[in-house]
């Protein structure tokens, strides 16, 4: 429903700026990402206009600026949290950096983790198993439990999650 609903919502938020604006939607989670603020300020005020007409509000817990690379300002944390992964831009020489879409090389390289509200959930999630299979025997605890960190472990791969998986072996 929230596809259908929301149908339309990027060139409704991008405008005319579609070159300077990068704008990321799956299902009702959206990022926009822009190197001039006062665009991504204009952007949020043209989504909550859209989303208006449908009786629709952002939330505001989950609605923030910020910057990948540097703390703002308003004390906004450096980092994007976007579906249980944390981006994050580490400053770095140019031989370090990685390469933009030109070749350009950055000063920057990027480093992709699970979010820290991930791994709590999954630890409470392991914790529910445990309780709900306590008298139960061990092969289905040991089926359950596989199935549920296999499944974690390789939604999360992908990223720079070694340090993590080994702090949940711990």
């Amino acid at each position: 429903m929230a596809n259908i609903a929301l149908n339309g919502i990027e060139s409704y938020a991008v405008g005319k700026n579609k070159r300077k604006i990068k704008f990321i939607r799956y299902a009702d989670n959206i990022v926009i990402f822009s190197s001039y603020e006062n665009l991504i300020v204009d952007s949020k005020s043209q989504l909550s206009n859209f989303l208006n007409q449908m009786n629709l509000k952002l939330s505001k817990s989950k609605t923030r600026l910020g910057h990948t690379l540097k703390k703002l300002e308003c004390g906004t944390a450096p980092g994007l949290n976007y579906l249980g992964y944390t981006f994050k831009n580490i400053a770095t020489s140019v031989h370090r950096g990685v390469k933009n879409t030109r070749g350009v090389k950055q000063k920057f390289k990027q480093e992709t983790t699970p979010s820290r509200e991930s791994v709590k959930r999954h630890k409470s999630n392991i914790k529910s198993i445990l309780k709900q299979y306590k008298n139960s025997p061990l092969e289905a605890l040991i089926s359950r439990l596989t199935s549920t960190i296999k499944g974690w472990t390789y939604y999360y791969s992908i990223s720079k999650a070694t340090r993590v998986f080994s702090n949940l072996d711990a």
